[in-house]
């Protein structure tokens, strides 16, 4: 059995290689982890087995427990154990030995990760020279932005998680933006997209289309007092082409998110916002979830919340439900949530995944009827991290280590009609942080080229 210990690597006894049949366990194991297997349901049986919490990072004495029980394992799960094992590990080896230990409270799983590799040479001890790719990366990128900000004298603050949402596509030239005060927040939102295949912007939400599964990647709103409220629309529907047999035509923008004027409604029925759903999950479970993001903008604290939807597919099981319909039916749906403040902060991205398997729904709905669990707190079970959704998905919700030169506020103004024909409008302000041109966004071969010009002083 593989050892583990913080800030080391473990090796096979001496005198041994890693057997053939072990390499063979190992690269199927990670070839379905790339298929988007399971992963949920496969990191969830190992941390309730090994009464592992799902809010912070595994300790390696919990990685060592994992490993352990899987490596007694078997049957195919075993590689599937492996892989989640290995990447937790991956996790936990990227954190700042000196930030303290990750695990012991939410919000510092979060604000610290991929600040630092914890690994450092020793063989200089005075500038503590980082080694790796990502490393010498994150230096170089450092020291690019030490000479940006020499020359033109911006403000760049400490690094902070950036939180992509796709503002400049929502809000097109309508907008207005202003300079304004930069404040402390770990999180900052930035002014990205998490992917982008065919980038599609209404009057109510901006999505990334793909044409492979007739599905969205995801569905970007952005909700508010003035973007909620109730005006008068006439009803509308789903086209009749639409019906999918044995599951509903499930909303990614919510119709009830968009009632400030007609337009808006009415483009939450477009087919590319629509996604087979389980009817049990899409009149349950996932309408409780959209009251939930609704329910935020009552807060006072809040300004914006910023909800990202849409379906997660495994390669396999999609070839075959796609007979089903023109739409592949997903095996998740997720959602992500990201509070903005009044004061300029930005929370912690909330993501929720669900599955879309009717025998699963079935039985969390008869879990929550025998244990008469409000819905508010049944949903946290299907809470998971940012960095999780992305590995499942494929999407990048965040960039990691960002430096911020300044903050703006923009504005735009969005007009139309209600049901009735009168005039209706919704103003919405976003604090968006322009990142360093250095940040880790920054182009490898600008990096390269940068490196080079040093070496060359």
């Amino acid at each position: 059995m593989l050892s583990v210990s913080r800030g080391s690597q473990s090796t096979p006894s001496k005198g041994e290689g890693p057997p053939d049949d072990y390499l063979d366990d190992m690269a199927e194991g990670l070839l379905l982890f790339f298929n988007r297997f399971q992963w949920f349901e496969v990191k969830s049986e190992i941390e309730k087995t090994c009464g592992i919490k799902t809010e912070h990072l595994w300790s390696v004495d919990e990685i060592g427990q994992a490993w352990e029980i899987a490596s007694s394992k078997e049957d195919p799960t075993r590689q599937q154990w492996a892989c989640v094992i290995t990447f937790e590990m991956m996790e936990r080896f990227s954190f700042d030995e000196e930030a303290g230990d990750p695990s012991d409270s939410p919000a510092d799983r979060s604000t610290k990760s991929h600040a630092k590799p914890m690994i450092q040479s020793r063989s200089d001890e005075k500038d503590e020279q980082e080694f790796g790719f990502h490393a010498v990366k994150r230096k170089q990128a450092a020291d690019l932005s030490e000479s940006t900000k020499a020359l033109d004298g911006g403000f760049v603050s400490s690094s902070v998680i950036g939180v992509k949402i796709p503002l400049s596509e929502k809000f097109g030239r309508e907008a207005t933006s202003e300079q304004t005060g930069t404040v402390t927040s770990d999180y900052k939102l930035i002014d990205e997209c998490p992917s982008g295949k065919e980038i599609r912007n209404k009057k109510a939400y901006v999505m990334s289309y793909d044409k492979s599964t007739k599905n969205a990647e995801w569905v970007y709103e952005v909700l508010n007092h003035e973007t909620l409220v109730k005006n008068y629309v006439a009803c509308c529907h789903f086209a009749k082409s639409l019906n999918i047999q044995g599951y509903d035509r499930g909303h990614l923008a919510a119709a009830a998110n968009h009632r400030w004027c007609q337009e808006a409604y009415n483009d939450t029925f477009y087919r590319a916002n629509m996604s087979p759903q389980d009817s049990k999950l899409n009149r349950g479970l996932w309408k409780a979830l959209e009251y939930t993001c609704r329910d935020k903008i009552n807060e006072i604290k809040i300004r914006n919340v910023h909800v990202y939807t849409g379906p997660i597919l495994d390669s396999k099981s999609a070839t075959q439900r796609s007979k089903v319909s023109t739409k592949v039916v997903p095996d998740y749906f997720y959602k992500v949530i990201i509070e903005e403040n009044h004061d300029g902060t930005v929370s912690e991205p909330i993501c929720y995944v669900i599955s879309n398997d009717k025998s699963k729904i079935i039985d969390d709905i008869r879990s929550r009827k025998e244990t008469n669990v409000p819905m508010h707190d049944f949903l946290r079970r299907y809470k998971t991290s940012v960095k999780d959704l992305e590995n499942i998905s494929g999407l990048s919700f965040c960039m990691w280590a960002v430096q911020i030169h300044r903050d703006e506020i923009r504005r735009v103004t969005w007009t139309g009609e209600d049901g009735r024909g009168e005039s209706r409008s919704a103003t919405v302000e976003v604090r968006i942080s322009i990142p360093e041109k250095s940040a880790l966004n920054v182009a490898d071969d600008e990096l390269a080229e940068y490196s080079q010009s040093l070496r060359l002083k």
